[in-house]
């Protein structure tokens, strides 16, 4: 596998994980505006 594979399978991992993050967080969070869904992901991030 070439480093340009590799890296765009890290990319698509990582797009995954913010998708399962806001899902999780919207089901959480029922009608959370865009800005506290921002720092809920941070929050997240940070931890």
């Amino acid at each position: 596998m070439s480093g340009e594979e590799r890296m765009r399978i890290g990319f698509e991992i990582c797009d995954f994980v913010m998708k399962l993050a806001i899902t999780g967080i919207r089901y959480q969070f029922p009608g959370i505006s865009e800005k506290e869904l921002r720092q809920k992901i941070k929050e997240r991030y940070q931890e």
